[in-house]
């Protein structure tokens, strides 16, 4: 649901952290200042680990007088522009449930990367679980969710995420988030609050707002997709996500995907020397480049002719596909080499893709 805000936009803000981590929640706050963050700490910092009994604290601190609650980790990083860009938000579409964090892999990933070709400001989000470093809600249904998250503690091994899905469709609320995310992940030198960080790897976003150099280009938002393209992190092998009449997926290889579409051979001899001349020189094989280029080709035909509107987002988008379908063990270093030669590279796909 998308209904404009009138009248006086009033955000509250609460960080979620851990007496250990106490530090990194005063330093979000500083940054944040302007909107006077509340600070919530674990109410049992001993008991068994779980952000469930932190996250109901948090959203039940939402006070009388706010129009919307924010909740945010503590191990984020805010763009230069969050307020100003915060209040806009809300003011364009004030009912739904917005994320501020669009994660860099799996669907979640591709959906950011397709909105950002297709030049939208916003996407729905329809999974299993909803992105929960940085969420913001109507404060009327904040409290309600922290009430919810509190009344559901026997499950917090599921998460404050799939919980926080459970409520919200219950409440028939949509899930948006931003095309470029207005915080950055794990780039502030400690472990991750997200659910099995150590497992899962580094989880930046799909695009940070402040990589977009001058401004942000975008505007409507990106509905459910009949398909997603992306690098499944586990394989490294491009995958097209194809969304059934039940609400869930059927993930088909990229290559299967696009025989189906009568399209057996898509990647020129010339652009295949090009892979391998550049596989050398990176952690990247050129199975793993052939394979970003085919998911970011297929990409390109999910967007048809809204790709062919470039936008600075969109290229910011494209390089996180490679660092995002490695993730594990990377270095900033690794980041930055992935995302520069992956570059080139896909903005190639893509270009390929809207000549088909």
């Amino acid at each position: 649901m998308t209904v404009p805000f009138e009248g006086p936009v009033r955000i509250s803000v609460s960080i979620m952290t851990h007496p250990r981590r106490l530090a990194l929640a005063e330093e979000l706050r500083e940054q944040l200042s302007e909107l006077t963050p509340r600070i919530v700490v674990d109410p049992d910092p001993d008991g068994p680990p779980t952000a469930v009994r932190t996250a109901a604290a948090a959203w039940s601190s939402a006070p009388v007088g706010a129009t919307h609650h924010l909740v945010l980790q503590d191990d984020l990083l805010p763009s230069k522009e969050f307020l100003a860009v915060l209040t806009e938000e809300v003011r364009s579409a004030s009912a739904c449930c917005l994320s501020l964090y669009a994660g860099w892999s799996k669907r979640i990933g591709a959906a950011a990367r397709l909105a950002a070709v297709a030049g939208k400001r916003r996407f729905v989000i329809e999974e299993s679980f909803i992105p929960a470093p940085a969420l913001l809600l109507p404060a009327d249904l904040a409290r309600d969710a922290g009430a919810y998250l509190d009344s559901r503690m026997a499950d917090a091994g599921l998460g404050d995420s799939t919980l926080l899905r459970d409520f919200l469709q219950e409440r028939g609320t949509e899930v948006q988030a931003l095309t470029a995310s207005l915080v950055q992940h794990d780039v502030r030198g400690s472990a991750s609050l997200l659910a099995q960080s150590a497992a899962k790897g580094i989880r930046r976003v799909a695009c940070f707002r402040d990589d977009v150099g001058g401004t942000v280009d975008l505007d409507g938002l990106l509905v459910r997709q009949p398909a997603l393209a992306y690098v499944a992190p586990d394989s490294r092998r491009a995958v097209v996500d194809v969304a059934l009449p039940d609400g869930s997926w059927k993930s088909s290889p990229a290559a299967a995907w696009l025989e189906d579409r009568g399209l057996r051979s898509v990647l020129p001899p010339s652009r295949a020397e090009a892979i391998r001349a550049a596989g050398g020189e990176v952690i990247a094989t050129p199975e793993d480049l052939r394979e970003a280029w085919l998911a970011t080709f297929c990409m390109g035909l999910l967007a048809g002719p809204a790709g062919r509107s470039r936008t600075s987002v969109g290229s910011v988008a494209l390089r996180t596909l490679l660092p995002g379908a490695f993730r594990m063990g990377l270095s900033d270093r690794d980041v930055t080499m992935l995302a520069d030669t992956g570059g080139p590279l896909l903005d190639d796909a893509l270009e390929s893709s809207q000549r088909v």
